[in-house]
């Protein structure tokens, strides 16, 4: 006879919040609503632009144009997801 024990796990996970490309442009500054840092746990230090259409971008910080955007912008927190976890 064999057993199999299945729990769900519901649990808030805030995840790494990485970018693995760059804008190579500038973006329009009216174009972006908020800005947030890269975690440190990414391999590239960089700002990530949340933008009006609900999109985000990328900017290396050693970018001078993002470095003079973030000065004018709000800082926008971290998406929070939900995860569930099945454990057997």
């Amino acid at each position: 006879m064999q057993t199999t024990i299945c729990v769900s796990l519901l649990v808030h996970v805030s995840f790494a919040s990485c970018c693995f490309s760059f804008m190579r442009k500038q973006i329009s500054l009216g174009a972006i609503q908020c800005h947030r840092n890269t975690s440190s746990s990414c391999p590239h230090d960089g700002f990530i632009f949340k933008l009006k259409g609900g999109k985000e971008a990328c900017a290396l910080k050693t970018d001078k144009w993002a470095q003079k955007y973030i000065k004018k912008l709000s800082y926008c927190p971290p998406k929070r997801k939900q995860a569930d976890f099945f454990l057997s």
